[in-house]
């Protein structure tokens, strides 16, 4: 089933086509960008998503995000041209550990720990 089935047309987000016109908009310089201070951190993370957004368009593919009551949010979720549904989550932080769920087995890398389904009931605070 395509994504567009799913599509709530009251639920959406604006960006801009261009990062560097969105830059341009807003009168801040290349090197503005680059060397702030952490206070523009939320900034630079919504620079960075409007420039994923403008690549993936690019590159021929429609975007959606996905959001549940306001609890959990993907920044971006599309299909490829198999049908297959591709999330990709921008992280605004860098947590030092993070836990991935699937089907795959265990695993550990990048500060990422994998944990298969069958064996989440094994999870403890």
């Amino acid at each position: 089933m395509p994504l567009a089935a799913y599509a709530d047309n009251n639920a959406f987000k604006v960006y801009m086509m261009d990062t560097g016109l969105l830059c341009s908009k807003f009168d801040i310089a290349a090197n503005v960008v680059l060397n702030t201070p952490p206070s523009f951190d939320g900034f630079k993370g919504a620079l960075a998503e409007n420039y994923v957004m403008q690549a993936l368009v690019t590159n021929g593919f429609s975007p959606y995000y996905w959001s549940s009551e306001g609890k959990a949010e993907l920044d971006f979720v599309f299909q490829d041209r198999q049908g297959n549904i591709i999330p990709l989550d921008m992280s605004r932080f860098q947590p030092p550990y993070a836990l991935r769920v699937s089907a795959k087995n265990f695993g550990y890398e990048n500060n990422i720990k994998s944990v298969p389904l069958y064996a989440l009931f094994c999870l403890r605070p």
